[in-house]
């Protein structure tokens, strides 16, 4: 390659680092754009664990009761309700317009993870016997 080629191909790629530059800049400016809320949940996926995720505190003391267990460590609570062979851990962190559901999690009597809907089914079915009787 003579030195002209050489200038004209370095002319030439030189607009590819700044175009790469600049798409990471856009791509990390969308990123750090807001992003909308999603709206709460409904109160029909509030047993459906996947849809329980956003719910606020009323909404889920509404369901479950009150907690057996409540343990705070700023900004988050950890909410622990209990059934006859299982337990339902629901942490929650302050936002802006109060606590959120953001993470769930169930264990069996022996704590081995377990699936969250036999075991948050079990909860509201002892909550329902509780009531009821």
């Amino acid at each position: 390659m003579v030195p002209n080629e050489r200038a004209a191909g370095a002319a030439r790629g030189g607009w590819r680092i700044p175009a790469a530059v600049l798409a990471a800049g856009l791509l990390s400016a969308c990123a750090l754009s807001p992003q909308p809320q999603s709206p709460p949940p409904q109160a029909a996926a509030l047993g459906d664990p996947a849809g329980m995720i956003g719910a606020d505190a009323l909404a889920l003391q509404r369901l479950f009761g009150p907690p057996r267990l409540v343990r705070r460590d700023a900004p988050a609570e950890l909410w622990q309700y209990r059934a006859r062979d299982c337990v339902v851990d629901l942490f929650l962190y302050q936002e802006k317009d109060g606590l959120r559901l953001l993470y769930l999690e169930a264990r069996t009597g022996a704590a081995q993870v377990t699936a969250p809907r036999p075991c948050i089914e079990a909860v509201l079915a002892s909550r329902e016997k509780s009531t009821t009787s």
